[in-house]
């Protein structure tokens, strides 16, 4: 920084110092309103899963900041961060200033002296306060984040904007809400200008968001969480509906608050910025995935919205083949701990147990990054290949295979009737039965060679080759018969679920989303703007920011980085990053040893494959919650041990970097969790690993 730049800090915190000295006495509370809030720039980052799920959305979160964190007068990269809570910086300042004041001529501290002392510890500060499902983040004057990069990229983050107004329920009142909410519109809002304020209230919102299944499912332990009960709780003395009625007359200038009741009727269908209300909880210290006691009122004003496409399937995209899916939130924000990335042009990632791709198409939002993916199923290639071409489609295409699927789901009845009552059809088959005769034959062939109730499918070349010759819409059908068979498996045992229904329910879950993909394929053509490898377009509370679809044009012609290996085959020293899920579903004695050998041998060939100051981050189960019995060579405190023992081997070391973790530390550190209330615990282990001095 120069030195113009370092003074220009230092005047402004002798300043900040001074004011916050009020008879003698020292208000941290104070400092931090005026070096943070009113000169510094206050954020607010809302999870699309809470802590009941995971904690790695957090620690996702403090990489981004350091990566997209720039000095505000020179633009260049800022330093190491030094991360602390608001307790945590209160009492630091507190600390220092209290003996310095004492210790004064009457109580005038030489401040001078103490702003060039410790200017360390306020030229790269940053706040982070974490609630259950949400963080602010306070950043000093001096030094700026590029927002819209760090919405983009990330796995976790639904929205983010500036924070307005964040306060305890059982501590807050109208007159401070009213007057947090003007600071900011004078600071914020230009005066021709209106918001709009929306409470994010049950009353408008839930019943409605009851309808659309993966809509529902996509707000559990997230969104759903943070909505207020409007028309039941308080801000102070005053019921909080009087309070936003108030509200209306108040700001009637400044602020354009919607109707109550349902919100798709009611609310803009675009609008460039929005101020939420919503309510969120402490973090529960002896047990993370539990709220804990104090609820917090927060009002921000959302700028961005995460609208990846691929957080539409998540665990689900059109080319499928097992239900152990890693989730694209999850391995998004796997990839981004490895960050910050410095000192090289370009990284290679490698997944050696790539499944369906997804670390490949969360690799996809970054240039500088080469995938190496690769698995020992045939099938790799194709199921790539065929979800690149499904996220390539224009609107028109996409419209076609809707109503290629809703023909095909009324003719599978009208067939299954047919049947039942013995029928033949006076008619010639139609496409789309075709289509489904062809499916069924070919899954009952694959099908013969595959266990009773198999948790995972193992593809023949011969399969494969099958499916290859067949034309795109027939594979994605039969893809959504693999996902009917092993999704209803144990309904198909207890004779309660006809096949043909099992069918119908998985090709309708597809359908609403293939749906809803090709909503965002229309709102992405309307693009507003270009960030790099991030469009930004128009969303209905603000505007939306996702990787452009012209990466999946570039790369569709160019899988060369897509292999059919065994994961043991992967080079020594290629890859600077690491990230994978290793297979861990195996019950019987023969594969149970085929098993404990792949992860005794691939463990060291993953250590082995990293370049010097490599990432390996991989994702293990913990702990099972269907009564399957999980394999010991799965457990992390084997797998610690086989890292640090292969990495001591090869003359190499595990190590962590020094980083400052605000409170509570250990949210924000590995090892991380993720949960499947239904399925499994999993741990996410993080290792650097490098050569040894």
């Amino acid at each position: 920084m120069s030195e113009y730049a370092e003074n220009c800090i230092l005047k402004m915190l002798v300043d900040t110092l001074a004011k916050a000295i009020q008879s003698n006495k020292f208000h941290a509370e104070e400092f931090f309103k005026l070096w943070f809030r009113q000169q510094g720039s206050s954020y607010f980052f809302l999870f699309k899963k809470n802590l009941s799920i995971t904690n790695i959305q957090y620690a996702e979160l403090l990489s981004l900041i350091q990566d997209h964190a720039i000095k505000a007068v020179t633009g260049e990269h800022v330093g190491r961060l030094m991360f602390h809570s608001t307790d945590d910086f209160n009492s630091m300042l507190t600390s220092v200033m209290v003996p310095m004041i004492e210790g004064s001529k009457e109580g005038v501290p030489n401040l001078q002296f103490i702003a060039k002392l410790y200017y360390p510890l306020f030229e790269n500060a940053v706040v982070i306060n974490a609630y259950h499902g949400s963080c602010a983040v306070f950043l000093p004057h001096h030094i700026t984040l590029d927002l819209l990069s760090v919405c983009a990229q990330s796995g976790y983050i639904h929205s983010c904007g500036r924070s307005v107004f964040i306060r305890n329920v059982n501590k807050a009142n109208k007159a401070d809400f009213f007057q947090a909410i003007k600071l900011y519109l004078d600071r914020y809002l230009q005066s021709d200008k209106k918001l709009y304020f929306i409470p994010y209230a049950h009353e408008d919102f839930s019943e409605y968001d009851q309808e659309v299944k993966h809509v529902k499912e996509s707000l559990r332990h997230g969104l759903d969480d943070v909505k207020i009960h409007v028309e039941k709780v308080n801000m102070g003395s005053y019921r909080l509906a009087q309070v936003l009625s108030e509200m209306r007359d108040y700001f009637k200038d400044r602020l354009d608050m919607p109707d109550p009741g349902d919100y798709r009727k009611n609310h803009p269908a675009f609008n460039e910025r929005t101020l939420w209300l919503i309510c969120d909880a402490s973090i529960e210290q002896k047990d993370f995935t539990k709220p804990g006691e104090k609820k917090y009122y927060i009002c921000h004003d959302q700028l961005y919205f995460n609208d990846n496409p691929f957080h539409i399937f998540d665990e689900n995209k059109p080319g499928w083949i097992a239900h152990t899916t890693t989730p694209h939130t999850l391995i998004g924000a796997m990839v981004n701990l490895t960050r910050p990335w410095t000192g090289k042009e370009y990284f290679v990632l490698a997944d050696p147990f790539a499944g369906t791709g997804t670390t490949y198409f969360e690799a996809l939002k970054f240039n500088n990054i080469i995938i190496n993916c690769s698995d020992k199923t045939p099938i790799l290639p194709l199921l790539i290949s065929d979800n690149l071409k499904f996220f390539s489609l224009d609107s028109a295409s996409l419209k076609d295979i809707i109503k290629r699927y809703e023909l095909l789901i009324d003719q599978v009845k009208n067939l299954e009737v047919k049947k039942n009552n013995k029928q033949k059809s006076l008619f010639p088959d139609s496409a789309e039965t075709k289509v489904y005769h062809f499916v069924k034959d070919l899954l009952q062939e694959f099908l013969a060679t595959e266990p009773e109730e198999p948790q995972a499918f193992i593809f023949s070349e011969s399969i494969v080759k099958k499916l290859s010759d067949a034309d795109f819409f027939s594979r994605l059908v039969f893809y959504t018969a693999l996902r009917s068979k092993l999704r209803y498996q144990g309904s198909f045992t207890r004779r309660s679920m006809e096949w043909s229904t099992a069918f119908e329910k998985s090709a309708r879950e597809l359908l609403e989303e293939i749906k809803s993909f090709r909503q965002w394929r229309l709102r992405s053509e309307n693009r507003v703007g270009e960030h790099g490898m991030y469009c930004v377009f128009p969303g209905k509370y603000s505007h939306s920011c996702a990787i452009s679809i012209q990466r999946f044009s570039e790369v569709r012609e160019n899988t060369s980085t897509v292999a059919i290996k065994d994961a043991c085959d992967i080079s020594p020293r290629s890859c600077d990053l690491i990230i994978t899920d290793p297979p861990y579903g195996f019950n019987t004695d023969d594969e149970l040893s085929n098993l404990v050998e792949l992860y005794a041998d691939v463990i060291s060939k993953l250590v082995c494959a990293l370049k010097n100051n490599g990432h390996l981050i991989i994702c293990l189960p913990e702990r099972s919650y269907t009564g399957r019995m999980l394999p010991f060579c799965t457990q992390r405190s084997l797998v610690i041990q086989q890292v640090l023992t292969v990495a001591e081997d090869n003359s190499r070391e595990v190590f962590v970097l020094g980083r400052s973790f605000p409170s509570p530390g250990s949210l924000f550190s590995p090892p991380y969790y993720w949960i499947s209330e239904r399925a499994l615990r999993r741990v996410i282990l993080h290792f650097r690993i490098r050569d040894k001095q």
